[in-house]
């Protein structure tokens, strides 16, 4: 068992006091929780409304048309119903019947609050207005001879077992990989009691020097990232840059590990290799945004600097598609407080868009397909421009409207956290630029490593897929089955897009585009799907929606 507490449990503040906030809004009834969820597809909206036409076309026009449909399923063994308020005693789903109402966070009634409902067994449905996307990360992980014995463990699985279960995977750890986050991993671990005989980064954090203004703008990030290495110090933790492991060994579980300092396009140098001993090994390459609801619904995406693929939005959070915002980890890594920040911004930008819709005005402004948030403009929402009228599309009410002291002060409150986003967003693409992974990085792989572990496809048979004609995941898939496992690629993904690509160890990765996000019953599905019987009832959200969520 862990020892420890403090460091375990990073930012403990920033989430307690979120917590409390969140718990006084159920409280007061302006959100219904839904936990332990899995969204597995999402249907309506209008994305053609959202990438051409005429917005003056739209004011009215059907607004059902523009409602989303979440269909979710629980995880196995958890409540389905929505979580009641801390004073009230746990429930059932709502019933359906009771009107929809709901309240936005100035306290006004908003006719157009999501609706919860469960048409059949097994299918929970909600609908909304409007839909933002939060959808959060995986671990990139990039395989290396041994990864697959017992002991070697995802780094920040290894930090999240440690915060819920007070549990280490072992008591001499290695830490390995690429990023911020083993800094913290390492610090976590060792807080915990454990031993950490060394943290192998395969970048250089000297690196970071190369654009000194994203330092400048983000001081906070400097300061932690003394305090951290100040950690390292207290702890005798020995970070050692650009080395990285290139093998595993043991029988049973991991043993020990070999290190190999790096090139800077990631090739092991030959002669440097240095064995040692450990009991468990933690080990990540960074977060991949999780994107699957994003591609399904055919959101524009950008590709960042580390190579990973985000969800591109405007200054405002919004998606190239009409009533959909994204933020968090889903547009970009970049950490809590950038996450939180877009957070912000995408409510605040929500909130602005169902007062218009209240007042008569259309849903929010449109904007052409493509047009992206491009963190180094740091584009002033004040500032933004509309092609088709020639000047801000959010100022074209009434100027009485306009000059209201409540609708100035909103419009400042999100100046700032634009302004904020933007300045978190330059320091998170330093980042993601510091630690793509470098191009030559599959020379660690031998011939017989796995590549795809569900599958146990090796890094030979995906080779060979690609001297056969393979150029992609997809190709490489129909050929070796990598991917087709219960992860559905997600451990494997990175490694097979690389070998795909003729061993191009910095190829983007291009996410597949999935009927559903994640594994559904076949009960479940069939249950969902309108009859083809005419006449039949159609398994979707009831005309008059249940209550608000």
């Amino acid at each position: 068992m862990a020892r420890g507490g403090k460091a375990v449990h990073g930012r403990r503040a920033t989430f307690a006091a979120l917590s409390a906030r969140f718990a006084a809004h159920l409280r007061d009834g302006r959100i219904t929780h839904l936990p332990r969820r899995h969204v597995w597809t999402v249907d309506g909206g209008d994305p053609s409304a959202g990438r051409n036409g005429d917005r003056h076309q739209d004011r009215g026009r059907d607004r059902d048309r523009d409602r989303w449909t979440l269909r979710h399923v629980a995880v196995d063994g958890m409540p389905t119903g929505p979580v009641p308020a801390a004073d009230a005693p746990a429930s059932a789903p709502p019933d359906p019947s009771t009107p929809a109402s709901g309240t936005s966070t100035s306290g006004t009634p908003i006719s157009d609050a999501p609706a919860y409902d469960t048409p059949a067994p097994g299918i929970h449905v909600t609908t909304a207005r409007f839909l933002l996307l939060a959808t959060g990360a995986y671990e990139r992980q990039l395989p290396f001879p041994g990864w697959t014995l017992p002991g070697v463990v995802a780094a920040g699985g290894a930090q999240a077992v440690l915060k819920d279960s007070r549990a280490l995977p072992g008591r001499r750890i290695v830490v390995a990989g690429s990023g911020p986050l083993l800094l913290a991993v390492a610090v976590s671990l060792a807080e915990a009691g454990a031993e950490i005989p060394v943290l192998a980064e395969a970048a250089s954090y000297a690196a970071y020097a190369s654009r000194p203004g994203a330092l400048v703008l983000n001081p906070a990030k400097a300061v932690e990232g003394v305090r951290l290495a100040g950690e390292l110090l207290r702890h005798g933790i020995r970070l050692r840059s650009r080395s990285a492991v290139v093998r595993a060994h043991g029988t049973d579980r991991v043993e020990a590990v070999t290190l190999a300092a790096l090139d800077r396009e990631w090739r092991p140098v030959a002669g440097s290799e240095v064995r040692i001993a450990c009991d468990a090994l933690a080990v990540g390459h960074g977060l991949v945004p999780q994107l699957e609801l994003a591609v399904a619904l055919g959101c524009t995406l950008r590709t960042a600097p580390d190579g990973t693929p985000a969800v591109a939005v405007d200054d405002q959070q919004r998606t190239d598609i009409r009533g959909l915002w994204a933020a968090g980890e889903s547009t970009g890594i970049g950490g809590v407080e950038l996450a939180l920040a877009e957070g912000r911004v995408a409510a605040l930008s929500v909130t602005a868009s169902l007062h218009r819709c209240e007042r008569g005005h259309e849903s929010e402004p449109r904007r052409e397909r493509g047009q992206r948030h491009d963190p180094e403009q740091g584009h002033d929402p004040e500032q933004r421009h509309d092609p088709e009228q020639g000047h801000d599309p959010e100022q074209r009410h009434e100027p009485e409207q306009r000059d209201e002291p409540e609708q100035a002060h909103e419009r400042g409150r999100r100046r700032v956290k634009v302004t904020t986003a933007t300045r978190q967003r330059r320091f998170a693409d330093l980042m993601a630029s510091v630690h793509r992974p470098g191009a030559h990085w599959t020379r660690w792989l031998t011939d017989e490593t796995e590549v795809c572990r569900c599958e146990e496809v090796s890094a030979h048979e995906v080779r060979q897929a690609h001297e056969l004609g393979a150029q992609d995941v997809r190709s490489a898939k129909l050929l070796t089955r990598a991917g087709m496992g219960w992860c559905q690629g997600r451990m494997c993904e990175t490694a097979v897009t690389c070998l795909a690509a003729g061993g191009d160890g910095s190829a983007p990765l291009a996410p597949a585009r999935r009927p559903l996000s994640c594994p559904v019953s076949l009960g479940a599905l069939a249950a969902s799907a309108p009859s083809a019987e005419p006449g039949a009832q159609h398994l979707t959200p009831p005309s008059e929606p249940g209550p608000s969520t």
